[in-house]
């Protein structure tokens, strides 16, 4: 029997060999699959970083926009200051101008109306002289 032992034995030892061969592929596979995993998890780490780096950058983007809008609004606040100066000068202005106006026309009045009255004074004076003249001439006094 030991001839038999034997054969059971290598039949034994064959049937290990092809298990031991199964079980290489399968740590062969199993090898590749980690490997993949190893892979991805490089690839997500990596997307990790990158996702990082563009959250800063947008957030720098942001606060570059924030900084741009308070400066647009300090100049459209300063512009606004200038344009209610001018509008208050123009404003001061046509109500000097305005009561410039009223001044020289009061005053041309006032000249022509006292321009006038001299006028009919002297016609007056002149008619009287006139007349005075006129009784002189006549004798009488």
């Amino acid at each position: 029997m030991p001839g038999q032992e034997e054969k059971e034995m290598l039949v034994q030892l064959a049937e290990l060999r092809q298990q031991m061969a199964s079980m290489s592929n399968s740590v062969d596979e199993i090898k590749s699959a980690v490997k993949e995993v190893l892979g991805l998890d490089r690839t997500i780490a990596e997307l990790s970083v990158h996702h990082q780096q563009t959250v800063r950058e947008i957030q720098t983007q942001w606060k570059k926009i924030d900084d741009q809008l308070k400066a647009t609004e300090a100049v459209d606040k300063k512009a606004d200051e200038y344009i209610n100066k001018a509008r208050g000068a123009w404003s001061t202005l046509l109500i000097l101008g305005s009561l410039a106006q009223a001044a020289l026309l009061g005053s041309i009045a006032y000249t022509f109306t006292h321009i006038r009255t001299a006028e009919d004074a002297l016609l007056l004076l002149n008619q009287r002289v006139v007349q005075i003249e006129q009784q002189h001439k006549e004798g009488k006094p």
